[in-house]
């Protein structure tokens, strides 16, 4: 069975329908875009894997389990990076990782050293003081020093000035063991994803659009009415393709 498995999904709350119908499989050695406007269902969907969503209808199996059901072994191998930084702000970044590694037994050390000389992480800071950069690189490490069977990364590096959005993403390439690992990267930044991703799922209303290599879906969707934000998404991308 491969790591991620979604069949049928539907998510409703407050009486909206955020995801409808999602169906889809992720194999492991991977990297998949999950593409959309800002409320297309991308972080639901994200939610919906780590179990902190119920389904409304349909089933999500997470490396063979249900995350409702089975929510702490789901967790213990699902490495997880917010679109905000979810740890306590008072907290550090040393201490956060002291109090991370002995909950996981994969977690690597070594990594854990290469990427805080990589990013020159300030270990005694409080996240609070820390700018978005610094704590979006704490937040990527402590997501892959477990060395996770399924990495889920929602908007991480969005938001980001391009300093710290290249060494952001240059730690995660060259650390990413893709072998190991299926990756799930929510994004609305097209040249992000054509640098990352082997595929991409399109979502727009909380359904699945389009599914396959960028160029492809970008093609397909071309002339298609998709909800605008999307077509401004394309288009900024063609003219940045254009001008590099």
């Amino acid at each position: 069975m491969n790591p991620v498995v979604l069949d049928r999904l539907t998510l409703c709350y407050r009486k909206t329908l955020a995801l409808d119908g999602v169906s889809f499989e992720l194999p492991k050695g991977t990297v998949t875009a999950l593409l959309g406007h800002n409320g297309a269902g991308k972080s639901t969907l994200m939610q919906a894997l780590l179990g902190l969503l119920k389904p409304t209808s349909g089933t999500v199996r997470v490396l063979g389990a249900d995350p409702i059901r089975e929510g702490t072994r789901v967790r213990t191998r699902v490495g997880y990076v917010p679109d905000t930084c979810d740890a306590p702000e008072w907290v550090t970044s040393g201490e956060l990782f002291r109090f991370l590694a002995p909950q996981y037994d994969r977690w690597d050390s070594e990594q854990e050293e290469r990427l805080i000389e990589r990013f020159e992480l300030p270990l005694d800071t409080p996240l609070r003081g820390l700018s978005r950069g610094q704590r979006a690189k704490s937040m990527l490490l402590a997501a892959m020093a477990p060395r996770p069977d399924v990495l889920l990364l929602d908007e991480t590096f969005s938001g980001l000035d391009p300093v710290a959005r290249h060494e952001l993403l240059g730690g995660f390439l060259d650390e990413l063991r893709l072998d190991e690992v299926c990756v799930l990267t929510a994004s609305h930044d097209l040249d992000l994803v054509s640098r990352v991703a082997d595929r991409v799922i399109l979502l727009a209303d909380g359904q699945v659009r389009a599914d396959g290599p960028l160029e492809e879906v970008l093609a397909e969707w071309e002339d298609a009415p998709l909800p605008q934000a999307l077509h401004t998404l394309m288009e900024a991308h063609r003219s940045g393709r254009m001008a590099s």
